[in-house]
């Protein structure tokens, strides 16, 4: 039980010191660990910060930047904790900047379902996620043509809606909310 509870911290503790070989394999470990419903917390706790700061990190190899895209996805799609987690780990201006980056399908489609899990949390933390420019990354994805992408936008955009109050939806409609709707509903 002890390996269990120390494994993910001790993983953590050693991406932050490096070197980029550690950091690497230890990524690549909390990713397979993400899979297990057993980790989840202990990553939510430990990993989902540091992992979003070695997605920022410009001189990542663009393999460990996957494998912390990789890890965010299993588990925000895994546990539902992990939703507000990432938003407190400014999880979106890094998917922004990895958007920049990298946009091969499997990326895309993957960043699109963790801006569509966080979303949901919108009612408690709107104000945050607009000013952590999620417009911005849903405009983006909105104009790409992947039919399970475009699903994930429009849900994700529906949840913004929820915490329904004028200014809430004058504060979508000031960021791109309409045109993104538009791109939703083109087909090239």
């Amino acid at each position: 039980e002890d390996a269990k509870t120390c494994m993910v911290s001790t993983l953590v503790s050693i991406i932050s010191r490096g070197p980029v070989l550690c950091t690497q394999l230890c990524l690549s470990a909390l990713c397979n660990l993400s899979v297990h419903a057993v980790f989840g917390q202990q990553l939510i706790q430990y990993a989902l910060k540091p992992t979003v700061n070695t997605m920022m990190t410009t001189i990542v190899a663009p393999s460990i930047k996957l494998d912390c895209l990789n890890l965010l996805h299993n588990v925000v799609t895994t546990n539902k904790d992990a939703r507000a987690a990432l938003i407190d780990a400014e999880a979106v201006p890094a998917l922004v900047t990895l958007l920049k980056t990298m946009n091969d399908d499997s990326v895309v489609l993957s960043i699109g379902r963790i801006i569509k899990e966080v979303c949901i949390e919108a009612p408690l933390h709107l104000a945050t996620l607009l000013k952590q420019d999620i417009m911005s990354i849903i405009f983006k994805l909105s104009k790409i043509e992947i039919a399970p992408l475009k699903l994930n936008i429009a849900q994700a955009l529906f949840s913004l809606t929820k915490p329904y109050d004028e200014v809430s939806t004058a504060k979508l409609l000031k960021w791109d909310a309409i045109d993104t709707i538009f791109w939703l509903t083109v087909h090239d």
